[in-house]
């Protein structure tokens, strides 16, 4: 969304600094927010940027809670199948307000029951912004 994932994957690799001390995080943008939207842009980010930073993304995040619950969620397990794959180390959300924090803390717990411990993802971050970061 902010077009900066290739040119800061290079910088950081043009740096020749130690991958362990560099924390890189992207987000699937609100346009995005489906499951199959999430799949394509992890796998655009990756594209992207996997080769100069040893093959993953340290925080992956769902930008908002656009989508409707469908979308969201959606997103949320393209998110978990992305640690499962290794491409993404930590995921997490942005701009969640309570009563969507609580439909994915729902939906991990159902999914944890289902499919076994963790297979729901773990939330790591909820970032959250307000408008006078934007004045």
């Amino acid at each position: 969304m902010y077009q900066n994932e290739a040119p800061s994957a290079s910088g950081i690799a043009a740096s020749k600094l130690d991958r362990s001390s560099v924390f890189f995080t992207s987000k699937v943008p609100p346009q995005s927010m489906s499951y199959e939207g999430a799949r394509e842009t992890i796998d655009a980010t990756m594209n992207a940027v996997g080769s100069k930073l040893d093959g993953y993304v340290d925080l992956f995040l769902s930008h908002s809670p656009y989508g409707g619950r469908e979308g969201r969620l959606g997103a949320w397990k393209a998110l978990v199948e992305a640690v499962e794959e290794g491409k993404v180390r930590s995921i997490g959300v942005s701009n969640y307000g309570v009563h969507h924090l609580q439909e994915l803390e729902e939906y991990i717990k159902e999914v944890d029951e289902k499919e076994g411990k963790g297979k729901g993802g773990v939330l790591s971050v909820n970032q959250v912004c307000h408008l006078s970061d934007y004045h």
